[in-house]
């Protein structure tokens, strides 16, 4: 695979088109015998640059913290600045 130039990260939000949805689905039944695992993040990827680009939002010093327990909770009130 290419070298990939980021600029912004990926928090596990998205909003996809049903036709972006479809394609995403369809692309992925041809593979998953091969690759069950594949994260939807890589799987995202591939579709934007075979397939069709996926536009993004990219908001500059956007500051975030995945919470998933109490302790990232607790982490992130301390850690993680909120302007």
């Amino acid at each position: 695979m290419a070298k990939i130039n980021s600029s912004g990260e990926l928090v596990g939000i998205q909003k996809l088109s049903n036709s972006f949805y479809q394609t995403i689905v369809n692309e992925y039944a041809k593979i998953i015998d091969q690759k069950p695992k594949l994260g939807y993040e890589f799987h995202l990827l591939d579709i934007s640059q075979r397939i069709t680009p996926m536009n993004v939002l990219k908001i500059d010093n956007l500051q975030w913290y995945e919470i998933d327990d109490e302790a990232d909770l607790n982490y992130a009130e301390t850690h993680v600045a909120i302007d």
